[in-house]
């Protein structure tokens, strides 16, 4: 049997910071913002609970690009206020 790497590209990206409905299930929200220091967000294919089996590289994105909104509004927010 050959060995081929390509099936093994991307097992490594997925996981560590999961995007979830809530606390019990997940380390950040929707917004890819971290649900324990609420001036953490975090991007990238760890959002992701396991691989897609395809190149995620538009999703993470897509997220990063919905996100950043959020993110911006949160920077509004004046620091004794959060």
């Amino acid at each position: 049997m050959d060995y081929g790497a390509r099936i093994y590209q991307s097992i490594h990206m997925t996981g560590g910071a999961i995007m979830g409905s809530g606390p019990s299930n997940s380390v950040v929200n929707r917004h890819s913002q971290s649900r324990d220091l609420h001036n953490l967000f975090v991007y990238g294919a760890s959002l992701f609970p396991q691989n897609i089996g395809y190149n995620p590289a538009g999703l993470p994105a897509a997220l990063t690009h919905f996100s950043a909104e959020k993110m911006r509004d949160y920077l509004k927010i004046p620091p004794c206020t959060r």
